[in-house]
This record gives structure tokens, C-alpha cells and sequence, in this order.
């Protein structure tokens, strides 16, 4: 996309300045160029030829959230995620990648490479995480502060490998889904892969899972969306001979980037017709549960739950309902909204990462609404937000305990069937003799 293109979206920015009352990033800088209006208006200069697309001009665009709050709240119809994406593309193309997006997007791309960055990722945790600490060595950058509050232990195989042993023979299936496992799922967290698996075969949904690479969300985020295409050609090939009803993601982010592959290649006359029929499949697990109406729990999970909506679940694919459902119908939960709970939590994938001071004042407003409600769980749909509000939780010492929605579902079935085991990570901790039964690796 050239960014001359977006000019006409562009120039809908009236600078009326309603975003200034959503925009998490201004909530916490205060500053012009980090709300829309700002950042509309820097791209608008640079479409004009009055400032040069360069990295020290676009940082504040880097800077964005593209958590959409912006958007659902512009009297014009604005669409800043989509003048922001623009921009990115189009440093990439005249300024080359930026040095982490180039890194992150190598490790992606490839799987064989993204599994030894895993596997790099668990020695570290193992064993230099806690000399850094000890020494202190984390103090040097904030960077890496952030890096050993929020990495968590690193699941020793991938879930992606692993599948055929929760995969159980269903009787007479009333459903058939792929299951699309994320890359945070499938190697940092099994618990809600196991969950999601699980539930559906609960509910008499036969399910197959295909290999698959990333959704291309990172890619598409730097503004590469040559990658991005790439990895949905690719994931598009795996699932391509499946005869099943519904595409199903644990992740909201996976699955807001999955559905919208038939845009992403729209004018590729190779796939787009393919595309299109795939991302008219794609469903959030709350969401498919609803649709093809659950069997409600009998078993009790006797606790206080909050939940924090995703940005791409709750405000690019307008779930919000259905998450809320499946917790609800869980005898023994006393469920708690809490303020803003569809405010970003300063995640937003790497963005806690590259910015990490930003992120964590914006996660702190998100861990203080959590306190408010005093729910022993804050339940989620979306592993990235699961791993920044763990962080922010255990920072700020408010004792709850964050989980996937669907694995309070699980559990209560477990309890339903006289299997008592928690959810969340302890539950996979449980597993882990039985895991190294299991001999081989994989994505």
C-alpha cells in the first residue's frame, strides 16, 4: 500500500480531539503526537512532503497500541490502525526494517528457527535469568527487567507436537474444527491449548490440528506485509484439504488475523478465493462454544472472576458477549466486571517489550481495576495479555491468579466428572512426568 493511498482516510481526521478520551497512550504521556489526532496528522505531513518519512518521524507511529479504542469512539469513522499500518509499510519500504522487526520477523517466518529461539529462551530462564537477578545485571536495562518478569518457564515440546495425545476418538461428532494453535500457546503455555481441546471434545467436536506457522500478526504489525501475506499462503496450504465447519483459535489476536486473510490477499487471484472462504471459518473458542450452544457445567469451580477483553477480540471482532457467557454459566463463579475492562493492557504483542515503560503505565491502570473487584481470577482470552497482566499482577502483589477463559471451562467439566485439577499453569505442571514419556520435538 502506498501511503499517498490513504490520503482520503487521512484527511477524515476533523481534529476534534475525541480520541484524547480513549487513547491509552495519551491517558499516560499526555503529549499531541501520542494520541490519534497527533498521529494523523505527522503521517499527513509526510504525505505532503512537509516532514521526510524517517525513523525519528515515525517513532510515534511505532508507538501506537493499534488497539482500535480510537476508532470505535471517531464521530468520522477514522481508521488510525489502518493509517498507522500504512505508515510502517511504508518506512519499510523506503528505510528498510527496523532492527527488531527484522529480527523478530527471521524468527518467525521460519519455524525451525522460532523453536531454537525457544529453546534459547528456556535455558535462559533456567539458568541466566537468575544470575541476572542475583546480580543485579537487570537493572542495566529496563528491557530486560521486563523480559525476566515476564517470561515464564518454557514449555520443554511444543503443544503443536504433543496434540495426538489429548486428541480423543469422539463418538458420533455433532462438529468438526481445526484447531489453529498460536504460537504462544504451543510453546510457552499448554494449559489453554489443552483446555480448548478439551472443551470441544466435551461437546462432541471432533478435532484435527494441522500443522501451522505463524499468523502473521507480528509481520503485519512492523508494517510487512509481505511477510504476513507469506505466512497466510502458507498456514492457507496446511489447512487446505480439511472438511471441517469452523477454523478455532484460543488466542483473539491469532484469530482476528486469521479472518482477515481474505483482505490480506484480496488481490492475489492464486488464494484470495481460497482465503476468503477460510476466513469466513475462523471463530474465537467463546465464540464457536456459543454458536453451536454448549453443554452448560455441572461441576462447581467456587471462586471470584473478572475478565480483561483483547483489543482484536473485543473491538475487531466484536466479541465481547460470549466470553462472558461461557464464565456465567460456570456454577460457583461469582463473576465481577471490572472498569474499562475492554482497555488495552499495554501488551499488544512485542509493544511490552520495545516499550516497555509506556506498557507498564498503562498496565498499571488495567492491574488497578483488577484490584478493585478483589476476583480471585482475572480470566482472559488472549496468551499475550495473559503473560503482561501475570506480570503486572505479581508487581504490583494483587493475589489473583490470571487463566484462560476456556480453562475455568475445563475445569469445571473436570469437577463435573469427579477430576479435580486447577486451571492455568499448575495444571500443565501436573503433566510434565507424562509429557517426558512422550519422546520427539516439532513446531
Amino acid at each position: 500500500m502506498n501511503l499517498k493511498d490513504i490520503y482520503e482516510e487521512v484527511a477524515k481526521c476533523n481534529r476534534c480531539g475525541g480520541c484524547q478520551a480513549v487513547c491509552p497512550t495519551y491517558a499516560e504521556t499526555r503529549v499531541e503526537w501520542s494520541v490519534a489526532r497527533g498521529r494523523i496528522a505527522l503521517v499527513r505531513a509526510m504525505i505532503e512532503g512537509k516532514l521526510p518519512v524517517s525513523p525519528e518521524t515515525m517513532a510515534p507511529i511505532y508507538e501506537c497500541l493499534l488497539c482500535q479504542k480510537c476508532v470505535v469512539n471517531c464521530p468520522s469513522g477514522v481508521r488510525t490502525d489502518q493509517i498507522m499500518l500504512a505508515a510502517r509499510e511504508e518506512l519499510m519500504k523506503t528505510q528498510g526494517k527496523p532492527t527488531v522487526a527484522k529480527a523478530a520477523v527471521r524468527v518467525i517466518r521460519d519455524p525451525k528457527r522460532f523453536n531454537a529461539a525457544v529453546t534459547l529462551l528456556g535455558y535462559y530462564t533456567k539458568t541466566l535469568r537468575p544470575v541476572t537477578i542475583v546480580t543485579r545485571l537487570e537493572r542495566v536495562a529496563r528491557v530486560v527487567a521486563k523480559a525476566n518478569g515476564l517470561v515464564p518457564r518454557v514449555e520443554g515440546r511444543s503443544l503443536q507436537s504433543m496434540a495426538p495425545k489429548y486428541l480423543k476418538p469422539v463418538a458420533d461428532p455433532a462438529h468438526r474444527v481445526a484447531y489453529f494453535i498460536g504460537c504462544a500457546t504451543n510453546r510457552l503455555n499448554h494449559a489453554p491449548g489443552v483446555a480448548t481441546i478439551e472443551v470441544l471434545q466435551r461437546n462432541r467436536v471432533a478435532v484435527e490440528v494441522p500443522e501451522a506457522v505463524c499468523c502473521g500478526l507480528p509481520a503485519a504489525s512492523y508494517g510487512d506485509r509481505e511477510t504476513a501475506s507469506e505466512m497466510a499462503r502458507r498456514n492457507l496450504d496446511h489447512f487446505a484439504d480439511l472438511d471441517v465447519e469452523a477454523v478455532v483459535s484460543d488466542c483473539g489476536s491469532c484469530t482476528s488475523t486469521l479472518s482477515e486473510y481474505g483482505e490480506l490477499l484480496a488481490d492475489d487471484p492464486v488464494y484470495r478465493d481460497r482465503a476468503k472462504a477460510f476466513s469466513a471459518k475462523v471463530r474465537d473458542i467463546s465464540q464457536y462454544l456459543v454458536e453451536i450452544d454448549f453443554a452448560r457445567p455441572r461441576g462447581e469451580v467456587k471462586t471470584s472472576v473478572t475478565y480483561h477483553d483483547p483489543c482484536h477480540l473485543c473491538r475487531y471482532l466484536k466479541v465481547t458477549a460470549e466470553p462472558r457467557t461461557v464464565l456465567q454459566s460456570i456454577p460457583g463463579v461469582d463473576f465481577r466486571e471490572m472498569k474499562e475492562a475492554d482497555a488495552c493492557c499495554g501488551a499488544a504483542g512485542s509493544y511490552m517489550l520495545t516499550h516497555p515503560q509506556l506498557s507498564e503505565e498503562i498496565l498499571g491502570r488495567k492491574v488497578a481495576h483488577v484490584a478493585e473487584t478483589k476476583a480471585e481470577v482475572l480470566a482472559t482470552s488472549c496468551p499475550a495479555c495473559q503473560l503482561n497482566l501475570s506480570y503486572g499482577l505479581k508487581k504490583q502483589a494483587v493475589p489473583a491468579r490470571v487463566v484462560h477463559t476456556v480453562e475455568l471451562l475445563a475445569q469445571a467439566y473436570r469437577a463435573e466428572e469427579g477430576v479435580a485439577r486447577p486451571a492455568g499453569r499448575d495444571a500443565t505442571r501436573e503433566a510434565k512426568a507424562t509429557r517426558q514419556e512422550v519422546a520427539g520435538s516439532g513446531r
